[in-house]
Order: C-alpha cells, then sequence, then structure tokens
C-alpha cells in the first residue's frame, strides 16, 4: 500500500494514522487524551515527539474523532477477547477443566439469556458465577 500523506507530520502505510518520522499512531495518544490529568509537557515527556508532533496528531484525533473512537474500540476488543483467550488456554492447561464441569458448564449456559459470542468470555462468567462447582457439578449428575 502507498502511504497517503494526511499532513507534514502524519501519514497512513495502512497500519492507522501515523506520525511519518517515527511508528507512533494516533491510536496510541488516544488514551492519554481520554484523561484530562495528561497535560502536553507529560505527553512530550513520555512520547518522543515535539510540540507540533503532538498538535497534529491531537488535531486529527479532534476531526476525526467518531473514526478514532470506532478504531479504538475495535483495538480494545481485541485486546480484551485475545486476554480472555489467553486466560482460558492457561485455565485450561491447570486442569480446571473436565467431564463434568464441561456438563455443569452445558447446563448453566442453556439458562443464560444474552450470551456472549466469545466463548472465552462465556467460560470466565460461568466460572464467576459459580460460588462452589461442587455443589453444581454434583447436581448435573
Amino acid at each position: 500500500m502507498e502511504p497517503v500523506i494526511i499532513n507534514e507530520y502524519l501519514y497512513n502505510r495502512g497500519r492507522g494514522v501515523e506520525l511519518r518520522t517515527s511508528r507512533i499512531t494516533v491510536n496510541d495518544l488516544w488514551p492519554y487524551l481520554q484523561h484530562a490529568d495528561y497535560s502536553d509537557a507529560q505527553m512530550l515527556e513520555i512520547w518522543p515527539i515535539t510540540q507540533a508532533q503532538l498538535d497534529a496528531l491531537k488535531e486529527y484525533i479532534t476531526v476525526n474523532r467518531d473514526v478514532v473512537a470506532e478504531e479504538n474500540a475495535k483495538i480494545d476488543a481485541t485486546i480484551a477477547r485475545e486476554r480472555a483467550e489467553q486466560e482460558a488456554k492457561e485455565t485450561m492447561k491447570k486442569g480446571w477443566w473436565n467431564q463434568s464441569r464441561m456438563r455443569a458448564f452445558l447446563k448453566w449456559r442453556l439458562t443464560q439469556k444474552n450470551r456472549p459470542i466469545d466463548f472465552s468470555l462465556e467460560l470466565r462468567q460461568f466460572r464467576e458465577s459459580q460460588e462452589d462447582i461442587g455443589e453444581l457439578v454434583g447436581a448435573v449428575r
């Protein structure tokens, strides 16, 4: 993909709008702009950029707020999904999961009205909902 030049400081090479002199994207800066407690001086300490570059990033975010917010929501969802999947894998490795718990989980799943699409999230909700998994497993048998 050919880079799309946005202005003197910003362009898009296909991974989101970023500074032309580094790989710092508007998505990197977004969380800092969501908190009023970060001043420009603090952001310039955190990021190796100039005031002009920071202003260009902030201007782009201001003008394209909805697009940037949507992109960041997707990024956050991906991170949450990947984290949940990793937690589920770790749970499986620790031997928590067995046939009895699978039956209990499937029975529990039928009682849920608004089930999440993400199996890992659903598994975590199931585990959190069980105060004593032994009672539930005993009831399923």
